[in-house]
C-alpha cells in the first residue's frame, strides 16, 4: 500500500509536467498576443487550461515544501519558475482565476490523504 501511494504521488507530479510544457507554450503565445485598446496594450485573458495547470503544479510544490522542509528552497525555485516572465498583475490574475483555484484545490485534497512519510518520499522523487 505504501509503495502504491508513493508511486501515485510521483505519477501526479509527472502527469503535471506535460501540462506545464503545453502551458509554457500557451503562456508564450499569450504574452505575444495582445490587443490594443484605447492606445494601450492589454493581454488577453489567461487560458483556462494554463491556469488550471499552473494551479495544480503550484499545489504540488506547495505541498512538498510543507511536508519536506529540508528541500523547501528547491520546491520554491520550481514554483517560482512556473511564473517566469509573467508580470505581478498577470500572476495575480492567474491565481485569482477559477480554473487556477480548482486545479490547486483538487490537488491539495488528493495530496492531503498521503502520510507524511509517503509524501516526503514521493516529493523527493520529483526533484
Amino acid at each position: 500500500m505504501k509503495v502504491r501511494r508513493i508511486v501515485y504521488l510521483y505519477l501526479l507530479a509527472v502527469a503535471a509536467l506535460p501540462q506545464l510544457a503545453q502551458a509554457e507554450s500557451r503562456l508564450n503565445e499569450t504574452r505575444l498576443n495582445v490587443r490594443p485598446t484605447n492606445g494601450h496594450q492589454r493581454p488577453q485573458p489567461l487560458d483556462p487550461q494554463l491556469a488550471r495547470a499552473l494551479g495544480a503544479t503550484q499545489s504540488v510544490f506547495d505541498f512538498c515544501s510543507r511536508v519536506d522542509p529540508t528541500d523547501h528552497a528547491a520546491f520554491d525555485r520550481h514554483a517560482k519558475a512556473l511564473f517566469d516572465g509573467m508580470s505581478e498583475d498577470r500572476i495575480g490574475q492567474a491565481r485569482a482565476s477559477d480554473p487556477y483555484q480548482k486545479g490547486y484545490g483538487t490537488l491539495q485534497s488528493v495530496l492531503a490523504k498521503f502520510t507524511a512519510a509517503d509524501a516526503v518520499q514521493g516529493c523527493k522523487g520529483i526533484l
